[in-house]
């Protein structure tokens, strides 16, 4: 019986040495990492099916918009530890309509962190419009503000790419998957489970000095395992705008 404790003693603290390699190499690695969010959800402004006859909307050449017209508000930052420099950039960044039904109308940078040393800026290139910069550092990063046709089911797209990983889209409303859901609760079972046995572990006068200063390192181990998980999802899931 001593033998088998001993075992599950070594293998517990074998697997969370593993995992807090894992997790402090995923918590401490620097790299690109430049996400976007929609931070504002489309507001209809114009209503081709509901809006007056004598009301009519058109474009700047006088070119009439025959769909509806929505606002919105992006936020694009460098969530990673790794400034983008210019040079590294694979793919411009481009925003546009998801769809050939909408487009842009107007689009202007609201807010950057920096406007003299960060200088994010616009440019049309068709039906996209090119996003630049002069300097993008971690935590940077603008909000712009989008006017556009479409219909409801209508997005504004931000791509781009950056040595070798693309941007991603973070929702504001950040909905865990039940697959996420269920390994978060065996992090945390896996956690009180061990606590609650080294608590009665220590509470067995048998136990040898040695063996309690094992299960010692065991519990410790899974508090910083914890930790570190915690950090490192807080770190990725967290979808409020650094500015």
């Amino acid at each position: 019986m001593n033998n088998y404790r001993s075992l599950i003693i070594n293998i517990g603290i074998s697997a969370v040495f593993f995992l807090l390699g894992i997790l402090a190499t995923k918590l401490l690695e620097k790299k690109y990492q430049p996400v976007y969010s929609v931070i504002n959800s489309p507001t209809l402004i114009y209503d081709r099916d509901n809006s007056s006859p004598n009301i009519w909307v058109t474009l700047k050449d006088s070119i009439p918009i025959n769909e509806n017209v929505y606002v919105t508000t992006l936020a694009l930052w460098n969530k990673g530890k790794l400034e983008v420099k210019s040079e590294d950039v694979r793919k411009p960044f481009y925003i546009f309509c998801s769809d050939s039904i909408g487009k842009i109308i107007d689009i202007d940078i609201i807010q950057q962190n920096d406007p003299i040393e960060s200088n994010f800026r616009l440019s049309h290139f068709g039906d996209s419009v090119k996003l630049d910069w002069d300097y993008f550092d971690s935590k940077y990063g603008c909000k712009i503000l989008v006017i556009y046709s479409g219909h409801d089911d209508t997005k504004i797209l931000l791509t781009g790419k950056v040595a070798g990983t693309s941007v991603k889209e973070k929702r504001e409303q950040f909905k865990e998957s039940k697959l996420h859901q269920l390994f978060n609760l065996i992090i945390v079972g896996l956690f009180f489970t061990i606590f609650i046995n080294g608590f009665f572990f220590f509470l067995l006068k048998r136990a040898s000095t040695n063996r309690k200063w094992r299960m010692g390192i065991l519990l410790a181990c899974s508090a910083l395992l914890l930790l570190l998980y915690y950090l490192v999802e807080n770190n990725w899931n967290s979808s409020i705008v650094p500015f």
